[in-house]
């Protein structure tokens, strides 16, 4: 791993944790279950049956006193002198000996309620006639034992005895709650601490931390449903640009940028061949593929997006192709149409074209077991070289690395490769094993993409999302924040300054994607002004058409 990355550390990603809390709600309240089940079996079978007897005494001065006050206090020091005769063992003698018992088979307890001369006296025995008859023989016998003590004090039963109704030592309502919650808690706790200790990577910081490879872009989380019947239904939106008026503007920015970066790397070095790939399945892999291919064929780019997935192709699904009229995509591959002079027949292929844009799509509808081969014997290689003569961009998305060992193939007749990452999906080794793999088969990375970034729990944070979030406070310190000097909108270093990655072609440069001035996708020439793309205008969103 490269020596730029930092050690490992905790990252606590609230959302991340959220969605743990959420996923395991099931868990959670099957442990507060757990919980009202073992009080229950706790407090029916688990502990022994314990009943107490109660008594209230209350201890006079047998002579009276002279004020009210006087004899209070006097009787409240001899009712606490009575609590420890109650207690003495020769008490509990005397009471087994007047029952006809060889021992006493209780616990007796008394105590003196505060500032006061009563006496709370009770007994606990194994069943509820023991402990009543233990508790009535004391209150029969304790005179012959205190007589000779206090001549002056008189003891009178407030409250006489009753055998009990029931056990003495179950848990309280409140108790059980309680211990049932705190089974919850405890529930929660596991998933919180799970979640944080899980080594994924969660947000953009976490990339930057774990991941060696370069952060290409960001796509931030955008909602699968715009309604809640739309859940309960489980009726995704599309999640392709530009095709829904419900797809969030953010969204749609991040693959303008992603966009502008891979047309940057033509200008730079010439690359036209795109491998989008991923881990695992579920990453948005060919999802983004498909919208990095619609943003580069909106700034008038000619496109074509290749579904090379031949374990589980999933572009036709996608784009809502419902049949492939003259083939799929891997009739072409496997030598159904013949290479005239080195060049594909586009005659006898038809791909799917775009809502009449520039972009075409070749698509599978179903898997196919034996492309390895056609990797092997150059077919596939060139098929490429000879699309690179007649397209502008050429987007592959491939199969997951971890599901079909042709990725790695496939990745060397790529110009460069993207790995995208969902957050919070697979471990950082994973992701770091992916790369070390690519670069070992001669495939060059241009970065990671991460997917499904949630916003940072703040007001600032709602504001915007950049896919580097490397022009922070923290990152970069105070000078170089929001406003600084040289920050995003500084006039030497900033994103859109004189010396920007893009110069004169950068987001808001004179032939700028999104410019306001002559050549930009909103200027004369661009997607909405004079001469306008036909993106999303038309009834019909797919047409077959020749490339020819």
């Amino acid at each position: 791993m490269d020596a730029n990355i930092k050690s490992q550390k905790f990252i606590i990603e609230w959302h991340s944790i959220v969605r743990d809390l959420f996923r395991n709600a099931v868990i959670i309240f099957m442990a507060f279950l757990i919980g009202v089940m073992g009080v229950y079996i706790f407090d029916t079978v688990g502990a022994t049956a314990e009943y107490t007897s109660n008594a209230s005494l209350v201890v006079r001065s047998k002579s009276g006193a002279t004020s009210t006050y006087t004899g209070l206090a006097m009787s409240s020091e001899m009712a606490e002198i009575y609590t420890n005769i109650f207690k003495a063992n020769i008490v509990k003698e005397r009471a087994a000996e007047h029952l006809g018992f060889d021992r006493f088979d209780g616990a007796v307890s008394a105590k003196v309620i505060t500032n006061t001369n009563i006496i709370q006296l009770s007994v606990t025995a194994g069943k509820p006639k023991l402990a009543y008859d233990l508790i009535t023989s004391i209150l029969d016998i304790y005179l012959d034992v205190s007589e000779n003590i206090f001549e002056n004090a008189v003891v009178d039963v407030l409250i006489v005895p009753e055998v009990p109704h029931g056990k003495s030592n179950t848990l309280s309502t409140t108790n059980k709650g309680i211990i049932s919650i705190a089974f919850a808690l405890l529930a929660i706790a596991c998933v919180v601490l799970l979640s944080i200790l899980r080594d994924t990577v969660k947000n953009e910081h976490a990339f930057n931390t774990k991941v060696d490879s370069t952060l290409f872009g960001s796509i931030p989380h955008e909602p699968a449903y715009t309604t809640i019947p739309a859940i309960f239904k489980r009726q995704k939106k599309s999640l392709l640009i530009y095709s829904s008026a419900f797809v969030g503007l953010k969204f749609v920015e991040s693959y303008g940028k992603l966009a502008a970066k891979i047309e940057y790397l033509h200008r730079q070095n010439g690359d036209k061949v795109f491998a989008i790939t991923s881990v695992a399945e579920n990453e948005g892999k060919s999802t983004t593929a498909s919208n990095i291919a619609i943003a580069l064929a909106a700034k008038d780019k000619k496109v074509v997006l290749l579904d090379l997935d031949m374990k589980k192709p999933s572009l036709a699904k996608l784009f809502g192709f419902e049949d492939v009229d003259n083939g799929e995509f891997f009739d072409m591959i496997s030598g159904k149409f013949d290479m005239i002079s080195g060049r594909i027949d586009t005659k006898q292929y038809h791909f799917r074209r775009y809502k009449k844009s520039q972009l075409y799509v070749a698509v599978n509808m179903k898997p196919h077991r034996d492309f390895q081969k056609f990797i092997e014997n150059g077919r596939m290689k060139k098929i490429i070289e000879s699309f690179k003569e007649q397209f502008d961009f050429i987007i592959i998305d491939t199969a997951p690395l971890a599901a079909d060992s042709t990725v790695t193939d496939t990745v060397k007749m790529a110009d460069k490769t993207i790995l995208v990452a969902r957050t919070d999906v697979v471990p950082v080794a994973a992701i770091n094993d992916a790369i070390i793999g690519i670069r070992s088969v001669g495939g060059k990375m241009a970065g990671c993409i991460l997917n499904e970034v949630w916003p940072d729990f703040n007001i600032m944070g709602q504001m915007g999302l950049d896919e580097g979030g490397y022009y922070s406070k923290k990152r970069y310190g105070l000078s170089y924040h929001k406003y600084g000097k040289y920050n995003k909108y500084g006039h030497y270093y900033g994103q859109y300054g004189k010396y920007s990655p893009y110069n004169a072609y950068s987001r808001y440069g004179k032939y700028s994607n999104y410019n306001y001035g002559n050549y930009g996708n909103y200027g004369n020439y661009g997607n909405h002004g004079k001469y306008t793309a036909t993106f999303g205008t038309d009834e019909e969103e797919v047409e077959n058409e020749s490339n020819g």
